[in-house]
């Protein structure tokens, strides 16, 4: 009885969907997101690959070794004899050695790696948007869902007035075309929220669940000081670091050409086995000597112009992508502060809009207000709760916009 009663509690527990026992954070949403995004993976194994590359050029600037193993059988009128020949050769090219061309893959391996941490603040950025959009709509719904409450206290207190006599029918419908039209908001409002909380689960690696959000600290937020322009910042961004490590591994590109013109040097040693009648037997034999081009007809030229004509557009385009990202930061604290100051007179206008709606609310009852004074001081309360809401997040969402244009995830995971 005892292992029935076990085993009908193992399935049980077995049988319930996974459940998260706390709300998860920002900061846990981004690590889940990383570690379930695809991209990122696949940009790992490039990186992966791009070390390889490095390697396998590093090793060509090592002496490259081979042997030969031949025989040869001389044929001649009044006799014929066998040689055979065993022989190690190891051979250099100096241009390697002097130009250190496994340089520039090093580089284009930290260009990758670049990219790969570009790819990592693309899954921040949009886990971010699906968390605060979630929350939004969240605030949005809990707003609705109190002044639906409220509404539908005010339509008691509407009909008692109108079976009293001192108000008519007509406080009643526009009462109930609000309840339906606040109806169809929360409606729409939960659809936007699950599409949104469908596509973060999916992010996250939760097929079976949904996430429960967990509140930001807004408000603190807010308190702390707008982060200060330096330019140093926008050197971290991953997307100049690619291409500052391409322009150095494209100088190295440049002067390998030239390096293509040294000779390579070899030296070469082995045994011959000579079974001449007539020689004077087997030796040991050592070889020395260089190989270089002598004429490419023009072809180092045009490598050489080729390539410094893409160091000319990488160039161009890092001074480009430089001034984009300083246009980007300054408009990203620009708005920073023009949010902050948008709350603090949202908040002025939030004590306005309650104190009215207190009074229109006791005029209704008063019979000193109409029933659309009433309405109206109620949904203008409801927008300016929504609308400060939507000013914390908007902020939050810059805040996490300015970090990661600049790569500071430390600050964006402490958020």
């Amino acid at each position: 009885m005892l292992i029935n009663r076990f085993l009908l509690f193992s399935l049980a527990v077995f049988a319930v969907p996974h459940v998260f026992s706390a709300p998860l954070t920002l900061d846990e949403c981004l690590q889940r997101a990383r570690q379930n995004s695809f991209a990122l993976k696949a940009r790992e194994r490039r990186v992966d690959a791009a070390h390889k590359s490095y390697q396998l050029e590093r090793s060509r600037a090592l002496p490259q070794i081979s042997g030969v193993l031949s025989t040869e059988q001389r044929l001649l009128d009044p006799y014929s004899f066998n040689q055979t020949l065993a022989l190690a050769r190891a051979d250099w090219a100096l241009g390697d050695l002097i130009v250190k061309k496994a340089q520039s893959a090093s580089f284009e391996r930290d260009a990758v790696q670049s990219e790969k941490e570009q790819q990592e603040l693309d899954v921040v950025r949009r886990t971010s948007l699906l968390y605060l959009g979630t929350l939004y709509q969240q605030k949005q719904i809990e707003v609705l869902q109190n002044r639906l409450e409220l509404l539908r206290s005010h339509r008691q207190v509407a009909y008692a007035l109108w079976q009293a006599g001192s108000r008519t029918q007509l406080d009643l419908l526009q009462t109930d075309s609000q309840l339906s039209k606040l109806q169809e908001e929360l409606a729409s409002l939960k659809a936007n929220k699950e599409t949104l909380l469908l596509e973060l689960a999916r992010l996250l690696g939760m097929q079976d669940a949904e996430p429960e959000l967990a509140v930001l600290p807004v408000d603190s937020i807010l308190q702390k000081p707008t982060p200060a322009f330096a330019a140093a910042d926008l050197q971290r961004t991953p997307l100049l670091q690619s291409l500052s490590f391409r322009i150095q591994a494209q100088h190295i590109r440049i002067r390998a050409v030239t390096a293509q013109q040294l000779p390579r040097v070899y030296f070469a040693g082995g045994f011959m086995t000579d079974r001449d009648p007539t020689g004077d037997g087997s030796y040991w034999q050592l070889n020395a000597g260089v190989q270089a081009p002598l004429y490419r007809f023009g072809a180092s030229r045009l490598q050489r112009q080729q390539a410094s004509a893409l160091l000319s557009m990488l160039e161009e385009q890092r001074r480009d992508l430089e001034r984009e990202l300083a246009i980007r930061v300054n408009r990203i604290l620009k708005k920073l502060a023009s949010l902050k100051e948008i709350h603090a007179l949202q908040q002025k206008r939030l004590a306005l809009n309650k104190e009215a709606f207190q009074i229109a609310e006791a005029n209704y009852q008063a019979g000193l207000a109409t029933n659309l004074d009433y309405l109206a001081a109620q949904e203008q309360l409801a927008e300016i709760h929504i609308s400060i809401r939507k000013t914390q997040l908007q902020y939050v969402m810059n805040l996490i916009e300015y970090y990661a244009t600049t790569n500071q995830l430390e600050k964006l995971s402490a958020l």
